[in-house]
């Protein structure tokens, strides 16, 4: 799979080792084990070290913190494949907005009962230090905005429920 890096085209591939992982970027082959802590966060063993990392991701980006490093690789624009299956890991239902990690609210940018159309602001939340404006993926009418701003939400909460236009 094809991601992008400080604007940079990396070529990746993960594959099953004997005891873990292969991670191939290029001609650079990176050996690792990795354990579920909770949903988005893992335990990565590489060269004998153990990390924390949190993974997030939309359909436009994948969110890497690695013991407080962040890193961004972007989809590129017509890997709709990948794209789609980003939304998917995420857990993405068009009409709730729920964080892949725990958040921060930042700002709540709708009220309930509020008409919202496709690719309008929701809600900004920050999770590994990001700020992450999250759009509405449907035209739709705010049912309910669970949290306010400045409250920590945990992975699997709906911050905001929307209900179709009827």
């Amino acid at each position: 799979m094809e991601l992008i890096y400080n604007a940079e085209i990396l070529t990746t591939e993960i594959s099953r080792s004997e005891d873990g992982y292969l991670l191939s970027i290029g001609d650079k082959n990176i050996a690792f084990k990795l354990s579920d802590l909770s949903p988005g966060v893992y335990s990565l063993i590489v060269d004998g070290k153990s990390k924390k990392v949190y993974v997030a991701n939309d359909n436009e980006s994948i969110y890497v913190n690695v013991d407080g490093d962040d890193f961004v690789f972007d989809i590129p624009r017509d890997d709709t494949e990948l794209r789609s299956e980003a939304t998917a890991a995420a857990g993405a239902d068009d009409f709730q907005v729920l964080p892949p990690m725990p958040s921060k609210v930042v700002k709540i940018m709708v009220e309930v009962g509020q008409k919202v159309s496709v690719g309008e602001g929701l809600v900004v939340l920050e999770s590994m230090k990001m700020e992450n404006l999250v759009k509405s993926k449907v035209d739709a009418i705010v049912e309910a905005v669970n949290f306010v701003d400045g409250d920590l939400v945990d992975t699997g909460k709906v911050v905001i429920k929307l209900a179709p236009i009827e």
